[in-house]
């Protein structure tokens, strides 16, 4: 079963912004590194989401999934307090604390499809010799 590592101060899964699309698979690896201290081998996208945040803000987020492939979880706390392993359904639970819930929701309703998960290619045929 797909699990996500949450974040409970900043909210989200993983941020990674002013970043090339050329390099995004690089800054994705790179940021999960540096928020979780966990290495990744990235193995698919679920889409390119854009959207209007609910700071109203123009968002466009590239959704990777992954498997753990080193490292040890090592939160910094000067920005994440605290982390838990969950679900896809959990973040449906109407009580649970979410930003941008209609764009977590459209997420999770793809990771439950039975075609949820799309090559990295998808970004460009640059990526393929990157993977």
């Amino acid at each position: 079963m797909t699990k996500f590592l949450w974040s409970k101060k900043t909210k989200h899964l993983l941020k990674i912004s002013g970043t090339s699309p050329l390099n995004i698979l690089d800054a994705a690896r790179r940021e999960t590194k540096e928020e979780t201290g966990y290495n990744v081998k990235l193995t698919g996208t679920t889409g390119i989401y854009n959207f209007i945040s609910s700071s109203n803000h123009q968002v466009i987020l590239f959704h990777f999934l992954g498997e753990i492939i080193g490292g040890s979880l090592q939160l910094d706390t000067s920005e994440i307090i605290d982390s838990m392993w969950i679900s896809p359904l959990d973040l449906l639970v109407p009580n649970f604390e979410l930003r941008d819930k209609e764009l977590i929701k459209q997420i999770v309703e793809n990771l439950m499809s039975e075609e949820k998960e799309n090559s990295l290619t998808l970004f460009n045929s640059y990526l393929k010799s990157r993977l």
